[in-house]
């Protein structure tokens, strides 16, 4: 017997997509609470920090967020 369904001739059509990107650190809070509202609560996010390898023009370290949502 399936988990998932409602038991003989019911077909599930579901579908996994994801999105992956970049953004400043500093908006991670701002996309958290977008996704969860664009989707109702039905998306995972993960979020990773990494610096730069190349300093801004007055010689501070960039900090960016790697980002990957699966919906």
């Amino acid at each position: 017997m399936p988990l998932i369904g409602g038991g003989e001739g019911v077909v599930l059509d579901i579908q996994i997509s994801h999105i992956a990107g970049t953004i400043e650190v500093e908006e991670k809070v701002r996309l958290k609470k977008l996704l969860f509202r664009a989707t109702r609560g039905k998306a995972l996010t993960f979020f990773e920090d990494f610096e730069l390898p190349n300093p801004d023009p007055k010689g501070k370290p960039r900090h960016k967020a790697v980002y990957i949502v699966v919906f």
